[in-house]
């Protein structure tokens, strides 16, 4: 197998005429992919709470991380409270960067993340954008281009790791699917896709959803990954997650 950021082709939406020189080609996207282990860990300042979703998504907006004055960023806001898509998505396509990866020591749980692209026939194609290694720094932090015109949608996922299953045994097959799809259409209960920072959290039985509020995004060995206020102070959040920077198609 061949990880997504060794393939340096270009365009990977044939339908779109925006790129730029870290995009990929997406027939060598689909047909290649990655996967290793990734670690686990709980944050302080839970909130007891189940999800259907297995995630908890966090958002905020581009400027608003980039642009700031302050060192402690803004404070995040869950991603269901996006009330409006960004339509422009449509002619241009989206432009996905890993943007971090939020790591602690414990059992691994995710390998990863999944970017799902829909073939010509119709079937879901799985394709891993990042997979973990276990070691720190900048490694795959990734940029890849997604087409939003057919689906008017982006799907992630988030697969378990394989030795949790296998330790699961059959209970896996019962755990709640990992996904999120970030959705410009109405009424499908989707989070909306505009432009900013996504921040995914897988929820396993027994954890809450972060409280987003007393959250923001700093960077740490490279990588912009949540941490938590307490006063003047930041402290980085010792919990499994992936930072997304989603833009339009023709925008770095």
């Amino acid at each position: 197998m061949v990880a997504l950021h060794e393939i340096r082709k270009a365009d990977m939406n044939t339908h779109s005429k925006h790129t730029d020189a870290g995009g990929v080609d997406r027939r060598a996207f689909l047909a290649y992919s990655s996967a290793a282990l990734a670690t686990a860990a709980f944050a302080p300042r839970l909130i007891a709470e189940d999800s259907p979703t297995g995630v908890a998504v966090g958002f905020a907006e581009i400027e608003a991380v980039e642009n700031g004055r302050s060192e402690a960023g803004p404070r995040l806001v869950p991603a269901r409270s996006i009330l409006l898509g960004a339509g422009a998505f449509l002619s241009y396509g989206a432009r996905v960067r890993i943007a971090g990866v939020g790591r602690a020591a414990g059992t691994p749980r995710i390998a990863g993340l999944q970017a799902h692209y829909v073939s010509d026939d119709g079937t879901d194609v799985p394709v891993f954008a990042w997979g973990a290694s276990g070691r720190a720094g900048s490694s795959g932090l990734v940029t890849f281009h997604m087409p939003v015109d057919g689906t008017q949608r982006l799907r992630f996922s988030l697969p378990e790791a394989q030795s949790r299953q296998r330790a699961a045994g059959s209970r896996a097959a019962a755990s709640p699917a990992r996904e999120v799809t970030l959705s410009l259409l109405s009424g499908d209960g989707a989070i909306k896709l505009t432009r900013g920072y996504y921040v995914i959290v897988p929820l396993f039985p027994g954890d809450g959803t972060p409280s987003w509020s007393s959250l923001t995004l700093a960077r740490r060995s490279g990588h912009l990954v949540l941490h938590e206020l307490r006063g003047e102070e930041l402290r980085p959040i010792e919990r499994e997650h992936i930072v997304l920077r989603i833009e339009y198609g023709d925008r770095i």
